[in-house]
């Protein structure tokens, strides 16, 4: 039996972002390096095609790649939990001179590879949660009632690729899904907090190639393999980057696995302190320049320092001026600058009102700590009527009628009274 390849592409993530052209760069390196194998099978290509819904541009950016891919082998595509629904469909009605299959629900697939050999492929697309509330699965139930629901899905298409080894056919499987206890990019295991499969699942398919998409850090687990994001999609996925060539030769060799890697830009974070004297840090990794590379710096300072940041700032920005994409991420830390330990360790308002007084030497003027308590503990609805009150007598004094008395409201030169606002005086 010849080598058969297979190419796996990972999770991809189109969408009108600053990284876009990283996207695109990085699926035109894949489709360079394997379209002119000879031994090229097929393309694998198990979701998160898509970020969120698509736009044209989006569509059109990938219809071109996919077509190019297509001409040479097989595709075959399905759905992740990114790709909205009908998304994808688009790509199954290009004509192309081999076909390209889009999945949207657990099934095998038997297909022609482009070097002429059978292949039964089960594929899986993201475990749709949608489907299982419809069915009246309450959500606190959602996960067992997924894996029973997966564990019969699995046994029938164990059962399909049995039949089709016995044919003589390849086989093998591959899905959008997490599988539990894989490690995401920071570096922490999901812990069930979505619909997953698992070791006793994926075993039941036999020793043959299983590739997933959905965790973007590349790693084998449980006997599957996860090729990773193509390139970097955000500031947390500092590890290498790369793709899957998957390569069926004659026993015993079996499958062979290998991780291509993918030209990107280095990714670093960079920790320290800023303050009035500059900036300082430790990174054990720091490259010879930081020309071409993409650097995340998160700076901590006194926040009683905020003052004199921007001019601090220069610092940071000279330092990584030559880095091709820079974020700065600026962490404030309360120092004892900022409030007397009195204040800051009295317990309500009016206790720190009476700190603060106390260390600055200004007196309270009378009656300051009742309004404070009264404005928190007093009804509010009350106080609001009482302020209404207060102002509408500002606004609008009484008018106060007194008898005339010469001595107090003095006649004008032409015999009327002098106009006193808010008097009227009886004659």
């Amino acid at each position: 039996m010849s080598t058969v390849t297979f190419v796996h592409i990972g999770d991809t993530h189109l969408h009108q972002h600053a990284r876009q052209a990283d996207r695109l760069r990085a699926l035109d390196q894949i489709i360079s390096e394997n379209e002119f194998r000879a031994d090229l099978g097929a393309w694998l290509w198990p979701g998160d095609l898509f970020h969120c819904r698509s736009t044209i541009d989006d569509r059109n950016a990938l219809k071109d790649r996919v077509k190019r891919m297509a001409n040479r082998a097989p595709v075959v595509i399905c759905y992740g939990n990114h790709d909205l629904a009908g998304d994808l469909d688009i790509f199954g009605d290009l004509a192309s001179v081999w076909p390209i299959l889009v999945v949207a629900r657990p099934q095998v697939l038997s297909i022609t590879l482009a070097t002429g050999r059978l292949a039964s492929i089960f594929v899986v697309p993201y475990p749709n949660e949608a489907g299982l509330v419809s069915q009246g699965v309450a959500p606190g139930e959602m996960v067992a009632t997924a894996r029973h629901a997966l564990e019969a899905v699995f046994v029938d298409a164990a059962a399909q690729l049995e039949t089709a080894r016995q044919r003589g056919e390849l086989t093998l499987m591959i899905g959008h899904v997490n599988v539990a206890g894989s490690i995401t990019s920071p570096g922490q295991p999901n812990i069930g907090k979505e619909i997953e499969i698992d070791e006793a699942l994926l075993a039941r398919l036999g020793d043959i190639y299983k590739g997933l998409n959905h965790i973007h850090r590349a790693q084998r687990i449980a006997g599957a393999w996860y090729p990773g994001s193509l390139c970097r999609l955000d500031w947390a996925e500092i590890e290498p980057k790369g793709y899957l060539r998957v390569e069926c030769g004659d026993v015993p060799l079996g499958w062979q696995v290998y991780h291509c890697l993918i030209d990107v830009a280095p990714m670093h974070h960079v920790e320290g302190v800023l303050s009035r004297d500059g900036f300082t840090y430790e990174y054990p990794d720091k490259p010879a320049s930081w020309q071409g590379c993409e650097v995340r710096v998160r700076a901590r300072f006194n926040q009683s320092e905020k003052a004199m940041l921007e001019f601090a700032k220069a610092h940071i920005l000279a330092e990584f001026a030559e880095a091709s994409r820079f974020e700065l991420e600026l962490v404030a830390v309360p120092d004892t600058a900022l409030r007397a330990p009195a204040v800051a360790a009295a317990q309500t308002l009016t206790d720190k009102v009476v700190a603060w007084a106390g260390e600055a030497s200004v007196p309270l003027p009378d009656g300051v700590l009742t309004l404070i308590a009264a404005l928190e503990h007093a009804d509010p609805e009350t106080l609001t009527a009482a302020e209404r009150a207060a102002a509408e007598a500002v606004l609008e004094p009484p008018v106060v009628v007194k008898p005339y008395d010469a001595s107090i409201w003095p006649l004008t030169e032409d015999g009327g009274l002098k106009s006193i606002a808010g008097v009227r005086v009886a004659l």
